[in-house]
């Protein structure tokens, strides 16, 4: 944590593009290098045209310079940015190059903390997992899943990853920064959703959802604990620890429970673990919308669910294998209850979904829902946090156990070498940001200034 944190502050996000130190600068020597090594891969890519056509940032510095200056474009100021940003994608991404703030939660394998990138300004939260505590079991496994399943996907609707980095001890992942709070959280203080909000809710979730299938996987772990609002309101899932390609089918339950789908736990005759699906994603989504409106799962209340037994976990297995789920009208209208009796549907081939993601749209329950509006962000969120930031006080997120006794070796280390990840396309939209930043405020690479860049 930074001295500067301020512990009252501890739920707020400083989060105003203002940069903390300037983009670096390659040496006379290195910027020449890399020209050549861009020239030698293609002797026109840095033409104007070239760069023009190369992506955003190319389009904003020809734009800039077409604005702002009278002299050629070889060698002009915005000419020798293209090829220093270039040359900065070049660089391996590390620690060294964010502001570590406050630590926004703990997991089973490490933890996630705000940080700011020095040089942009931009939030992100940090995903940190241990190697050593992860080489056990499957954990390195999913790890990789869940990197290469969001650097499959650009949505909207998923959080979106923008650089996958390492050192001796860790493993990162740096991801948008949502900060209007979960969507259990808003529950929480709500009690229960208005329908307005909630389909607005579940229409976004069941975007993500279909991009996420439509790339091959399972997300496996929806709740409203991982939808997140960002600041104006936006609805997104994140968390795709446990998302896994298809293929010919899944085996074994994995999320929460509660939210696990009946063919997740039920074996078949011969006492074998079942082949699942992406369908299971419906069957969640059947309990988050029971949950918005009623306020938890259909399968959490233990006065309805301890009659199959005294154990609360296997009460609620033995309630999602088996229990009649009611449906109370002063929540549900008929169109929601039809919605959600359709999704938690216990034989996958006849639940809502089952014929692809895009069947749940033409519910009834959509029947006024404008879809394309909600694609092209053109429509207004029904729900802005007034919070923030949710997350847990510091004093609450705990510590974890030092790994102790656990070997490590140069074959262990191997396993983590296609780890790194860089997304151009972000960063190019960053870097413009950061541009755009030092037309108002200053290059920071010309002058030094103050500034601050905190979640505190």
């Amino acid at each position: 944590m930074q001295a500067n944190d301020d512990a009252q502050y501890e739920l707020g996000v400083a989060d105003d593009g203002t940069p903390d130190k300037p983009w670096p600068v390659p040496k006379a020597e290195e910027h020449t290098a890399h020209k050549d090594k861009m020239l030698k891969g293609n002797p026109n890519a840095l033409t104007m045209e070239s760069v023009r056509d190369s992506g955003e940032l190319g389009k904003f510095l020809v734009n800039e310079w077409k604005e702002n200056d009278g002299e050629e474009w070889d060698g002009s100021k915005y000419a020798i940015e293209y090829i220093n940003m270039s040359w900065i994608k070049g660089r391996h991404v590390s620690l060294q190059d964010f502001k570590e703030h406050r630590i926004l939660g703990r997991g089973g394998f490490g933890l996630v903390q705000g940080v700011c990138r020095s040089s942009s300004g931009q939030m992100y939260a940090n995903k940190i997992q241990n190697k050593i505590r992860m080489k056990d079991g499957k954990a390195i496994e999913l790890a990789f899943e869940e990197k290469e399943a969001l650097s499959s996907v650009t949505s909207p609707f998923v959080v979106g990853l923008h650089y996958a980095f390492q050192d001796a001890k860790n493993i990162y992942l740096i991801l948008e920064l949502l900060s209007g709070g979960d969507l259990q959280f808003h529950l929480n203080k709500e009690k229960k959703f208005t329908e307005d909000v909630a389909k607005y809710f579940i229409a976004s979730t069941l975007q993500g959802i279909g991009v996420l299938h439509d790339a091959g996987y399972v997300y496996r772990d929806l709740k409203p604990e991982n939808i997140l609002l960002s600041a104006d309101g936006n609805c997104k899932i994140t968390d795709l620890g446990l998302a896994t390609k298809v293929g010919d089918g899944v085996t074994g339950s994995a999320g929460t429970r509660g939210f696990f789908a009946p063919e997740m736990i039920t074996k078949d005759k011969d006492g074998n673990k079942q082949t699942y699906t992406e369908v299971v994603d419906f069957w969640a989504l059947g309990c988050v919308v029971y949950a918005f409106f009623e306020g938890a799962s259909p399968f959490y209340n233990f006065e309805r669910i301890k009659e199959y037994d005294e154990d609360r976990n296997v009460a609620i297995n033995e309630a999602t294998k088996r229990m009649t789920v009611e449906y109370d009208s002063d929540n549900f209208s008929k169109k929601a209850e039809s919605f959600t009796e359709s999704l938690l549907t216990r034989d996958p081939g006849k639940r809502l979904g089952a014929k692809g993601w895009r069947e749940c749209e033409k519910h009834e329950f959509f029947a006024d829902f404008d879809f394309d509006a909600l694609r092209n962000q053109t429509m207004k969120p029904p729900f802005v946090s007034d919070e923030t930031l949710n997350a847990k006080d510091a004093d609450d997120i705990g510590e974890h156990d030092e790994t102790k006794g656990v070997s490590w070796d140069d074959s262990d280390e191997k396993r983590f070498d296609d780890w790194n990840y860089f997304n151009v396309i972000r960063f190019e939209e960053e870097v413009i940001a950061s541009l755009e930043w030092a037309k108002e405020n200053g290059d920071l690479r010309m002058k030094r200034k103050s500034s601050t860049c905190l979640i505190m």
